[in-house]
């Protein structure tokens, strides 16, 4: 994963298409609350945050 790019693994069950909305970070699930993700990827909410390129989409 880069500031603009990201690759996922899904798994071999096909549940999502090209052009599914997804959520990385966010509310949906324990597992990806900000503060769960940066502490896996071993650095500061903030620090990740300041790090993804202002191009890709954010919803609120």
């Amino acid at each position: 994963m880069n500031s603009a790019h990201a690759i996922i693994e899904v798994g071999e069950e096909k549940t999502i298409e090209v052009g599914d909305l997804v959520t990385l970070i966010g509310p949906d699930h324990p597992a990806i609350l900000q503060h769960e993700v940066a502490g896996r990827a071993d650095t500061g909410f903030l620090a990740m945050i300041q790090g993804m390129n202002p191009r890709l989409p954010r919803y609120v």
